[in-house]
């Protein structure tokens, strides 16, 4: 049975222990196994009860046992949807596909085009997800530097500023210039799908962005996050001037202090920037698989066909 999680589901979940369910999905600011196995059901009907506009939480239950969990968020726009929690019974995960194509449905309903996954690599779900429609389109290694290191010399200036609302396009068009054709089919093809499918960690508040323009066009994007003693560091640079990669990570690194942890994710179409990372005393802490499920048809552009006789 799949329906919608409620207030009166607390009893239950409260008197679940915390290991009954495994949590399977991975979101930016929650990556790490020890962010996220911890987690308790209980903890998360605390968390997002009441439920938000935004967020859609259903519930799998067999016979009068809780089998399985799962929140829903909107990312940037209301047509792209991620999975920002997913706890199910072990033992019954080979069970899970009509929950799964449950939780598509229901995003669905709110209005989603696509519904993105995060999930370790050696995930046993990754098998079940490919079942439900998920297509693993990308993978990724988080890199973590565990401890605060004095900030490098960061070598010729750039010439970053703040980014506004004008630069939407053009880091769309700095996206399409490095991401391979393979991962924009999956995660964006047209500017308003990027749009709606861009995932910003934590509040703004709490991040700030910038990018690196030359001769009308950008050259780099740089975003550096913060919360208490984490920061989350993520860049781009155009393939014609990769050379200022080392430049942006050190000005992120200098804009986040002496935090105890930061973080980056590092795309394996990317594999330079794993050692350019390392170098800076980064270490690989997971591997990931970026999953995306399609939930409507594209619509097919006006096309001429032959007048007939």
């Amino acid at each position: 049975m799949f329906r919608p999680l409620t207030p009166l589901d607390a009893a239950s979940l409260k008197a679940l222990p915390p290991s009954s369910l495994k949590e399977h999905a991975r979101v930016f600011e929650r990556c790490l196994p020890n962010e996220s196995d911890s987690l308790s059901s209980w903890a998360l009907l605390q968390q997002f009860l009441p439920v938000k506009k935004r967020r859609k939480i259903l519930v799998w239950s067999v016979g009068p046992k809780l089998a399985g969990l799962v929140s829903l968020r909107q990312m940037a726009g209301p047509t792209a949807w991620e999975v920002e929690h997913l706890l199910l019974r072990e033992d019954l995960l080979g069970d899970s596909i009509p929950f799964l194509e449950a939780l598509c449905k229901t995003a669905g309903a709110s209005g989603a085009e696509k519904l993105f996954l995060r999930v370790h690599q050696e995930s046993s779900l990754l098998h079940v997800a490919a079942q439900a429609g998920f297509l693993c389109y990308q993978n990724e290694t988080i890199y973590v530097r565990a401890k605060a290191v004095a900030p490098q010399a960061q070598g010729p200036y750039l010439p970053l500023r703040p980014t506004t609302a004008q630069d939407a396009y053009p880091l769309f068009r700095l996206y399409t210039a490095v991401f391979p054709q393979s991962v924009r089919c999956a995660e964006a093809l047209t500017f308003q799908q990027w749009s709606a499918g861009r995932s910003l960690p934590w509040s703004s508040r709490n991040r700030q962005e910038w990018v690196l323009e030359e001769d009308g066009r950008l050259k780099g994007w740089l975003l550096a996050a913060r919360r208490g003693g984490k920061g989350l560091l993520a860049l781009t640079a155009h393939p014609d001037a990769r050379g200022i990669e080392e430049r942006l990570l050190t000005t992120g690194l200098g804009a986040l202090g002496h935090r105890a942890q930061v973080r980056m994710f590092v795309p394996d179409h990317q594999p330079h920037l794993q050692a350019l990372l390392e170098s800076h005393g980064f270490a690989k802490a997971a591997d990931f698989a970026s999953l995306a499920r399609q939930l409507t048809v594209v619509e097919r552009g006006p096309r001429l066909v032959p007048v007939g006789a």
